[in-house]
């Protein structure tokens, strides 16, 4: 049987190399990963306290009202009726895409960003508008001349996933007003919002008051390093949040995960440190590659995106060699750049020793 037609057109997603494969592929016996943004310093989640919660695993999870909803209805001061949970924030960029787009329509966003505002999109037989971005960062001007009768969503990552650049306050209070009385949803995407520190971090959810076809998304996988766990949420207006509901699977995140994601909400002292270490290390690995004389643009997230002066799948293949796993960004439309995760600072250390050999070999041949 053959699926819809734009269905075979799909690309699947294709996440970062894991460990396990290049550690067989190439006999390495230690490879460092810094190419999916996680969390280098581990979970404030333990095995002891998941104990409890493993013993009841043949129940089926609580979604009806789970303590996380409650705790993050408390933690942001918004009813508990304006959240909804995904297995990850993907699984709710799903939910939109099913319950508000059909074939013929159209949506906005940036042509160096998350895929999967392309995916989802695509997924339903609509048209993804991918706009150019104004030095790597969204342009509103840009978006608001790209909308026509068929625009029914705009995609916005902010910061944005590649590039680590930062939508302000005002830019986002701008698009919102311009778009005050038209139906066309913004979600905005805020994985890496922990990480900014020019802002507020809350900074956003005050306009969900005023703006009810604003949508907000938050994910427990970076910041709070529960990437394995698959646990993000959606903030929005009651009456979203009561469609969303309606496309949502049953049980669309497992019981483990609810346990993990309320214990680190409820540490905000592992948060804290994450921030402190990344926003150093951030700033200590920009500064040694713009010594090498490379461009990197200044990043609000748990990541750098380094321009280089040659092909980005050499640089890849040569830091793989030697066992460090980056991002070549060929796949978001710019070719010759790579996104470094932030690590600890011996893996940044090491990765700035391994990148330093590998332009210095590549610049031989």
């Amino acid at each position: 049987m053959k699926p819809k037609p734009h269905i075979s057109q799909l690309d699947h997603y294709i996440p970062g190399k894991p460990i396990s494969e290049v550690t067989k592929e190439l006999g390495l016996t230690h490879v460092t990963k810094l190419a999916s943004n996680e969390n280098p310093w581990g979970c404030p989640v333990t095995t002891q306290d998941l104990e409890k919660t493993i013993q009841h695993a043949m129940r089926y999870p609580n979604l009806n009202r789970p303590q996380l909803i409650t705790s993050l209805a408390t933690h942001y001061q918004v009813p508990e009726s304006h959240f909804i949970l995904g297995n990850g924030s993907d699984d709710i960029l799903q939910m939109i895409a099913l319950a508000f787009l059909e074939q013929g329509d159209e949506t906005v966003t940036a042509n160096h960003t998350f895929s999967v505002y392309k995916h989802v999109t695509q997924l339903m037989g609509a048209t993804c508008i991918s706009v150019e971005m104004s030095q790597l960062s969204y342009s509103i001007d840009t978006i608001i001349n790209a909308i026509t009768e068929k625009t029914k969503l705009i995609f916005i990552a902010n910061p944005n996933n590649p590039t680590g650049t930062l939508l302000p306050l005002t830019q986002i209070k701008m698009l919102l007003s311009a778009l005050s009385s038209s139906p066309i949803m913004i979600v905005l995407d805020e994985a890496y919002r922990e990480f900014v520190t020019e802002e507020p971090v809350n900074a956003t959810l005050p306009l969900l008051n005023t703006y009810p076809n604003l949508v907000i998304l938050r994910t427990f996988s970076k910041a709070y390093g529960l990437a394995g766990f698959r646990m993000g949420y959606g903030i929005m207006s009651e009456n979203n949040a009561t469609i969303l509901q309606k496309v949502r699977q049953p049980f669309n995140v497992n019981s483990i995960a609810l346990t993990a994601a309320k214990i680190a909400l409820d540490t905000p002292s592992f948060l804290d440190r994450t921030i402190t270490n990344n926003t150093h290390q951030r700033n200590w690995l920009t500064d040694q590659i713009k010594e090498m004389g490379l461009c990197v643009t200044h990043s609000h997230a748990n990541f750098i995106c380094i321009a280089l002066n040659r092909p980005a799948m050499d640089v890849y293949q040569a830091l793989l060699r030697k066992g460090f796993i980056i991002r070549p960004l060929d796949s978001f439309g710019l070719a010759g750049h790579i996104r470094v995760s932030i690590g600890t600072p011996e893996q940044n250390q090491g990765f700035l020793n391994a990148f330093k050999k590998s332009i210095l070999e590549l610049d031989k041949e």
